[in-house]
Order: C-alpha cells, then sequence, then structure tokens
C-alpha cells in the first residue's frame, strides 16, 4: 500500500530497464491544490508534506 501511486513519468522508468524491483509510488500527502500543480509551472508541495515524505522514506530504509 502506498499514498499515491505513479501514473506519470518518473525516473523510475530509466531503472526498471536494469531492475525487476522498481516501485513507483509517491509518500507525499497532498492537498487537492497541491496535486493539481504537478507538472505544472507552479509545481510545489508543504515544507510539512515533505517532511512526512522524507520520515516515510527513513522509516523504509531503516526497517528493510
Amino acid at each position: 500500500m502506498a499514498p499515491y501511486v505513479m501514473v506519470q513519468a518518473s525516473d523510475a522508468r530509466h531503472f526498471s530497464q536494469i531492475c525487476d524491483s522498481v516501485y513507483r509510488f509517491m509518500p507525499f500527502d497532498l492537498t487537492k491544490e497541491e496535486l493539481a500543480t504537478l507538472h505544472a509551472a507552479d509545481e510545489r508541495l508543504s515544507v510539512a508534506a515533505l517532511h512526512r515524505g522524507a520520515g516515510f522514506y527513513r522509516y523504509l530504509i531503516r526497517h528493510l
């Protein structure tokens, strides 16, 4: 389970050519307004969402 499944292009497309275990998800809990800015000129997310996303990756890496 992941907060958001990535349906847009990401750098994962390059890694999937050399690895079978590439997971595309975004660990940020974005508001509707922030989601609407993805790939736009004013793309952004809140500092709080960034901290929670970084915390997710810290937890994931420590518990692998």
